[in-house]
């Protein structure tokens, strides 16, 4: 857990300065964070794309809501995985 915690960190540094024209290195970086996070690639890839879309369609404007976007599907993501192994 605290791997995930010190790579995910990094989201935090990446998007403190973001602006709309860092959107495709950043999102890089942020792709990168989460698949040495242990998130596997198929969401990793899901999420990238989500944020792209979302900031390239004016939905996220800064890095707050960046971070807030992530962190939502992340917890979307668990809550979808301890479902699935509770039953």
């Amino acid at each position: 857990m605290t791997k995930s915690r010190d790579n995910l960190a990094v989201i935090d540094e990446l998007l403190l300065y973001w602006n709309l024209f860092d959107t495709d290195c950043v999102v890089d970086e942020i792709e990168e964070a989460l698949l040495v996070s242990d998130f596997g690639p198929k969401i990793t890839i899901k999420i990238a794309e989500s944020l792209r879309d979302d900031i390239y369609a004016g939905k996220l404007k800064s890095g707050t809501e960046i971070k807030a976007s992530v962190v939502n599907v992340i917890l979307i993501y668990n809550f979808s995985l301890q479902n699935v192994t509770c039953k």
